[in-house]
């Protein structure tokens, strides 16, 4: 958790001394039109991002810190700026950072100036009634321990309002992701249309991601609505095409407080400076796209270009396409859309709207790269076997500081890349499994009672249940509906067929790489179930039970659907409910020995707690359920 502070709004460039950055970076003028003529709104654009992530002292360490700074700075070089970045700052790095940021880039009028700090915070009430703010340094002591010598180490939000006045251009904007005491500037929530007036009058603005004594999570939900706001249209408040920091200010408190369940409360506000708090930061958001799209190709240009190349999308979905998080079209199936003017090199796609679809694409200069989007809901379940989803590995936060205690402490696991089944293992699937290899399941050979759901929503026990049914005790005619009544050593025999038969191993997943998928990876939002904050948005609600799974529900971030309700996964990992107070930080893969083996997702049966992406269950291996599923990952050798 990020305790009570500031995160500034500033970005990168691995920078350790910063008057050694390169002095020009191609910035981009940013034209704006006024009442009464085009004019230039800034000549320059500059950002400095600070992130702090490896605390001594008493302070607990901040992974996800690295990933915003990262997440951040590419958003903002899109959007024109020169991004430098500071990580792991002392007290006086820190001084010295903005200070030498300040004398480089902000004596001109012209320029903007965007600081991002992310990291620890902490409010102090004094004698006299004042909070007093204060930005961490990694090497501060924890106030806790020492108050005295924590103020002395640590820098005062009176020390930012000194560098904001000192700033010289016309425009400043300092964005804490933290929570802290906001004295230094005044609350506002008035939003103007005067862009022409607004962007004329100087100003010094200032947000937060949370009030004082309010833990913000390490994975930063403010961070990607932050990203969400200044890369496409969604926060422009009056849809004039440009976003002003008040207008990003109401956004990004109105949706956090809504994502974070009323836990995390943003606050924004201009400084207490009647010289100073006239006008608005401002953001272009309509006009200043380095892609432009069509129903049409139009080679003839792009073959001129040296940097340069086009992307055609055919697509089986329809929604919004955004490259590299920024809006840039709608698609409709049975069409192609022509992306223009795309630089060389990888990019990042993605739909959202009938499905969420993400992928990767290489786009060479001067050519015409096709992509063709399919639908996951209708893939083939010939060969390819299954639909694999790739997830890219790194470090994450497994676990949660706030919940139940065999899901504690949160602690930074790394990957490497893995795929995963985009769907559970289906009826079908496993059927072709037992045809080809003769396997009597566990239930078979017992015969034993099983639990089933009748059409009145009573529950009944029934003997001899197996794979072939359902779980209503019905024999399944819809042999896309996850497979069911398979035990864990069932599912295991199932992965090993898998991997004698296609190439790849094939396995159950750890419990790491469940939670990671389920999270998202590398593009995780940290919803409380997979996909979403509302768990009617990924699976259907318990009353529903009967008929869970006749409708599929959105994917999450990566498109791997029913990650959360559907049916409970079993994964490789024996449980131990201290088993994160030991676990190791690669590739774990659990304790050794145990009683029972993990079931992660909840399913169609649980409540919704039980279908959190922190939600860890446990069963004997050898026992199935009308509840109990499986999907299958595959890494390298």
């Amino acid at each position: 958790m990020r305790y009570t502070l500031l995160c500034l709004f500033l970005l990168v460039c691995q920078l350790q001394v910063l008057a050694q950055q390169p002095q020009n970076r191609g910035f981009k003028k940013v034209k704006v039109a006024s009442a009464d003529e085009t004019g230039i709104l800034y000549e320059e654009s500059h950002a400095l991002v600070i992130g702090n992530s490896n605390y001594t002292g008493g302070w607990s360490s901040l992974p996800g810190v690295k990933d915003d700074i990262r997440a951040v700075s590419r958003t903002l070089e899109k959007k024109g700026f020169n991004v430098v970045i500071g990580e792991n700052f002392t007290k006086a790095q820190l001084d010295s950072a903005y200070s030498s940021f300040i004398a480089t880039y902000g004596n001109e009028l012209n320029n903007r100036l965007l600081f991002y700090f992310a990291g620890h915070g902490y409010t102090v009430e004094a004698s006299y009634g004042d909070k007093l703010g204060y930005l961490v340094p990694v090497d501060a002591p924890n106030p806790e321990l020492n108050e005295n010598r924590f103020q002395s180490a640590s820098m005062e939000m009176a020390q930012v309002e000194i560098y904001a006045k000192r700033v010289q251009c016309k425009h400043a904007l300092f964005v804490f992701d933290a929570c802290f005491a906001g004295s230094v500037f005044a609350q506002t929530r008035a939003i103007s249309d005067a862009i022409s007036y607004k962007t004329s009058q100087p100003v010094r603005q200032f947000i937060t991601s949370g009030d004082e004594n309010e833990q913000v999570p390490d994975q930063s939900i403010f961070r990607d609505k932050f990203v969400q706001a200044i890369s496409s249209t969604t926060a422009d408040g009056n849809s004039d095409g440009y976003l002003t920091g008040t207008e990003l200010g109401e956004y990004l408190q109105s949706t956090v407080i809504a994502a974070s369940q009323n836990t995390q409360h943003p606050q924004y506000g201009k400084i207490r400076n009647p010289a100073l708090d006239k006008g608005d930061f401002v953001f272009v958001v309509n006009s200043n796209l380095s892609v432009a799209a069509s129903s049409k190709p139009s080679l003839g240009t792009i073959e001129q270009l040296e940097t340069e190349g086009m992307i055609e999308i055919r697509s089986e979905l329809y929604g919004k396409v955004f490259l590299d998080d920024l809006e840039v079209s709608n698609v409709a199936p049975d069409s192609s859309l022509f992306l223009h003017r795309v630089e060389s090199g990888l990019h990042n796609l993605r739909i959202e709207g009938q499905e969420n679809w993400w992928g990767k694409i290489q786009v060479k200069a001067g050519e015409s790269t096709l992509l063709e989007v399919r639908s996951y809901q209708n893939v083939s379940e010939e060969l390819p076997f299954m639909k694999m989803i790739r997830v890219e590995g790194g470090e994450f936060s497994m676990g949660t500081s706030n919940g139940l205690p065999d899901q504690q402490p949160s602690h930074v696991i790394k990957l490497d890349d893995f795929d995963i089944g985009a769907f559970e293992v289906t009826i079908r699937q496993f059927r072709t499994f037992i045809i080809e290899t003769g396997y009597t399941t566990e239930a078979e050979q017992k015969a034993g009672d099983n639990l089933i759901l009748t059409e009145d929503g009573a529950l009944k026990k029934v003997t001899g249940l197996n794979w072939q049914f359902q779980s209503n005790g019905k024999k399944a005619k819809d042999l896309s509906l996850p497979v069911v009544f398979v035990t864990w050593n069932d599912a295991v025999a199932f992965t090993e067929w898998m991997t004698k038969k296609y190439s790849g191993n094939f396995s159950l997943p750890t419990e790491a790489q469940w939670e990671y998928a389920a999270l998202g990876g590398v593009r995780r939002k940290m919803y409380r179930y997979a996909g979403s904050d509302q768990l009617e948005e990924v699976s259907r609600p318990r009353q529903n039970a009967k008929d869970f799974y006749t409708t599929r529900k959105k994917p999450n971030e990566l498109g791997i659907y029913d990650m959360s309700g559907s049916v409970s996964e079993w994964c490789l990992d024996w449980y131990n409910k201290n088993y994160y107070r030991q676990s190791s930080l690669k590739e774990p893969q659990g304790p050794t020995s145990g009683d029972f083996k993990v079931l992660r997702g909840g399913s169609w049966f649980s409540d919704a707690t039980y279908s959190q992406v922190f939600f860890r269950n446990k069963t004997n291996p050898n026992l199935s359920s009308f509840s109990d599923g499986f999907r299958v990952v595959r890494v390298s050798e």
